[in-house]
């Protein structure tokens, strides 16, 4: 939502007295569903960020990303995006633990792990921590968007 004062907004203020040395904001939520959703990359691989981002950036505006697990809690911080793509195994701090610190101070935001298919039960570890869906890679670009349109419960993706 993008909030703002209505009468700002429309040019004008209201004032409060005669001597109009105050003004009066009223704040208007208006809903921004047409602007995409915002979303952080994490993997500690460059080429698989990449990817990624490709794959997802006509869909969503990314804000940011990070290679291990510290970095994302700091870049999610930072960005307070609406999803998150997570690989699992990093340096530093894995997915798991990442994907927990930011369901526990932000459970709305969508998680979505990236991860390859030798981790299955990585992924189990993963959706009882809070993961909102999962892809194994490689991927193709379809599945990714499939996995991101169901995990946010609509359609981002077109």
């Amino acid at each position: 939502m993008r909030r703002g004062c209505v009468a700002c907004l429309k040019g004008r203020s209201f004032s409060t007295d005669d001597s109009a040395s105050e003004t009066n904001h009223y704040v208007l939520a208006v809903p921004t569903s047409s602007m995409p959703p915002q979303a952080v990359v994490v993997d500690d691989s460059a080429f698989q960020r990449t990817v990624v981002s490709e794959t997802i950036d006509d869909h969503v505006e990314i804000v940011g990303t990070a290679e291990n697990g510290r970095e994302a809690i700091k870049v999610f911080a930072e960005t307070k995006p609406d999803l998150l793509t997570m690989d699992i195994m990093m340096p530093k701090l894995n997915g798991i633990e990442a994907l927990s610190a930011i369901k526990e101070r932000s459970p709305e935001t969508t998680v979505v792990m990236v991860t390859s298919v030798s981790q299955k039960e990585k992924m189990r570890e993963a959706a009882k921590a809070g993961a909102d869906g999962y892809v194994t890679k490689p991927f193709e670009a379809e599945e990714l968007t499939a996995e991101l349109d169901e995990a946010v419960g609509g359609s981002i993706t077109g």
